[in-house]
This record gives structure tokens, sequence and C-alpha cells, in this order.
């Protein structure tokens, strides 16, 4: 994890979405999820589905963000665009 880590901080955003959703399953602290979050969207900025994905789903059960599920969807329809089948199968269109 550390090599992932690092990877995704010297601006490898594919590398971040491993690291992201491996914090934003332990995150124990709003600090810890910021940071999970702010990675993911690097990862989801770059057409990493899962990452995308994972966004989403903080929105629609508010984990560590407002619960906002218009923003979700966008997430979810920007995941299924990218290959994320889970993302697809939550917008209804798999």
């Amino acid at each position: 994890r550390q090599a992932v880590e690092a990877a995704c901080a010297r601006g490898d955003a594919w590398s971040c979405a491993p690291w992201g959703l491996a914090v934003l399953t332990e995150a124990q602290s709003p600090e810890s999820m910021e940071q999970a979050l702010i990675r993911l969207g690097d990862a989801c900025d770059v057409g990493v589905g899962d990452a995308c994905h994972a966004i989403g789903g903080a929105y629609w059960h508010g984990r560590g963000v407002e619960r906002f599920r218009l923003e979700a969807v966008v997430f979810y329809e920007l995941g299924c665009a990218a290959g994320a089948a889970a993302s697809c199968l939550r917008l209804g269109t798999a």
C-alpha cells in the first residue's frame, strides 16, 4: 500500500484509486475520509470508473460528505461511462 500511496502522491492518478478505496474502507476520521475522496476524485478525473463509483456511493450514503443523491448520480454516470459495471447497475442501465 505504501508504494501505491507514494505513486499517487507523485501525481499518478491511476494509483490514487486503489489507495483512495483502501483509505475510504478504513477511514476513521473526517480528515482521512476527505483525503480518500480527494484521491478518488483525482482517479475519477482520468477515467478510473471504480473511483467515480466510490465517490457516487459516498454521496448516496452520506459517507464523508453531505448526503446528496443528485451528485451521486453524476458520479455513477461518470463511472458507468468509464466502464464500472456497478455504476451502470446503480443507474439501471446495465
